[in-house]
């Protein structure tokens, strides 16, 4: 873990302070990608509280995005405009990813079941 925190802190130092949303979406999108793999060895409210507040963020940063797309098309600055525009279109993705994992999650039976076998009907 503490090895974690170095490599981290590390990037940061390293990254131009304009690159700092997509680290976060970057380590965001890792993370809840191994929450959706590995999502059977957690509790269902554990899943949802995750991905909630992956969601969360997830609005957040795409707000980022969008004022940091307006600002350099305003500036006229095309490296800029391009790589955010790229990265409003995968916080896009990832908005309808969590958006159809919470929905999943409701459904979900309260054993871990994720459907009823027709003879329980």
């Amino acid at each position: 873990m503490n090895l974690f925190l170095i490599v981290l802190i590390a990037a940061f130092h390293m990254l131009p302070l304009i690159y700092y949303p997509l680290f976060i979406l970057f380590i965001i999108l890792v993370c809840t990608i191994s929450l959706a793999l590995t999502g059977f060895r957690y509790s269902r409210q554990t899943r949802w509280n995750a991905f909630e507040t992956a969601w969360t963020v997830n609005c957040i940063l795409l707000g980022v995005f969008v004022t940091i797309v307006i600002y350099s098309s305003y500036k006229r600055n095309d490296t800029v405009l391009a790589i955010y525009t790229g990265a409003i279109l995968v916080s896009i993705g990832l908005w309808m990813f969590l958006n159809y994992t919470l929905n999943n999650l409701d459904e979900e039976q309260p054993d871990g079941q994720t459907h009823v076998a027709e003879s329980e009907l």
